[in-house]
């Protein structure tokens, strides 16, 4: 693996021909975008996809993006042939925006032909832009995380073994939104656009550029995604076992496009590793945690919460006392819905303790989400019903 330095602002065309070397050999690199940063492939290489699925460690049923760099190969790849289409993806491209369209026509190639949705990307990046010109073939994009891990705006901020895991990585540095793109669904016949997922790009921004197009568009859909954070003393036992047992349950219950689940550490050290008995016992219920770095708490991570679960009372008076203003989304997990104040709220830490111990403590997390998770799905659906 080697890692070669560059200037997001400036392209060293040196360096852009080391690349283009190393992409049409079909190896997988790590590169700046001007969202996070992003693991890219040829993206009609199988050799790539297969790398790229295998680091990510995904369900086929989630595909990867495709990064391009004109309009007119989004409409080429999709198959689609609409005039108005065309003019719609002008206007909100090149931007931090991905959006998914019905695919209309096969590729040949089987990976993207099993999707009758394919996401698009035509970034604002000088880098991704000069990497898309000078190959001349579009690229599988999707972040450089491993799956159910946090993006990443620099490279201090991807695992060591992601690193390791692909051929080049391009360090530019902090990317300019440190966050992941916006997704859109656009259906052509039925003139709508719908919000997926909140992003670098906000949602009137893309409603304004709709508005000014002169395009008729007949109504769009916003999804707002319920936030719920689970927060700990270091972000390394109790609170990734109340995110991942969480997670779950919403995958199972179909709730993905409405709650999504974070956690965090008050004290803790970002990128620290959970326990290994955190990890032992996740293993033992079917739930990953080998790849969970810890982080601490922030006010952007607080201020996107719409729910905020403590795992004990002096975690919950710690958040108010930081953020006041907040105090009416903070409870702590055993105490929340409970119509009587319980003599102990804590659910205690079990750092230093048996296997045992830590088998309770996941034991007793599992039942206080299950006891929680109707009413999260309500509040949840009356979050979007005020959209």
């Amino acid at each position: 693996m080697f890692i070669l330095s560059i200037d997001q602002t400036k392209i060293d065309h040196e360096i852009l021909s080391t690349v283009i070397e190393f992409l049409s050999k079909e190896e997988v690199i790590i590169h700046p975008t001007e969202t996070v940063y992003g693991i890219a492939g040829r993206y009609n290489s199988e050799r790539a996809l297969l790398k790229i699925n295998a680091i990510k460690s995904r369900q086929e049923v989630q595909p990867f993006s495709i990064m391009v760099d004109a309009v007119d190969q989004i409409l080429d790849l999709s198959g689609q042939e609409s005039h108005w289409l065309h003019q719609l993806l002008i206007k909100l491209f090149p931007n931090p925006l991905t959006v998914l369209l019905p695919r209309r026509k096969n590729l040949g190639i089987k990976y993207w032909d099993q999707f009758p949705l394919i996401g698009f990307r035509c970034p604002d990046h000088l880098w991704s832009r000069a990497l898309l010109q000078h190959d001349g073939i579009p690229l599988i994009t999707t972040s450089a995380n491993f799956s159910g891990n946090p993006p990443a705006g620099t490279i201090a901020e991807i695992s060591s073994d992601l690193l390791a895991e692909v051929a080049l990585v391009l360090d530019g540095g902090v990317t300019r939104y440190q966050l992941p793109s916006t997704i859109i669904k656009i259906d052509e016949k039925k003139r709508k656009v719908e919000l997926i997922r909140s992003g670098a790009m906000p949602w009137g921004d893309i409603q304004n550029l709709v508005h000014n197009s002169k395009l008729k568009c007949n109504h769009y859909i916003l999804k707002k995604m319920f936030n719920v954070l689970i927060v700990c003393t270091a972000n390394v036992c109790r609170s990734p076992l109340g995110e991942a047992i969480l997670k779950k349950m919403v995958r199972e219950e179909d709730l993905n496009s409405l709650i999504e689940v974070h956690s965090c550490g008050i004290w803790g050290m970002d990128g620290q590793k959970p326990s290994e008995l955190t990890v032992q016992v996740a293993n033992e219920n079917d739930l990953d945690l080998s790849q969970h770095q810890a982080r601490s708490i922030r006010p952007d991570i607080i201020k996107q919460a719409d729910l905020i679960l403590c795992m004990t009372p002096q975690h919950r008076q710690e958040l108010i006392q930081f953020f006041p203003s907040k105090e009416k989304k903070i409870f702590t997990l055993k105490g929340f819905l409970k119509e009587t104040r319980l003599t102990d709220e804590a659910i205690a830490d079990p750092i230093g303790m048996s296997l045992s111990f830590y088998r309770r403590v996941y034991r007793e997390i599992e039942s206080e989400m299950k006891r929680i998770l109707p009413v999260i799905r309500q509040l949840a659906e009356k979050k979007n019903s005020k959209s």
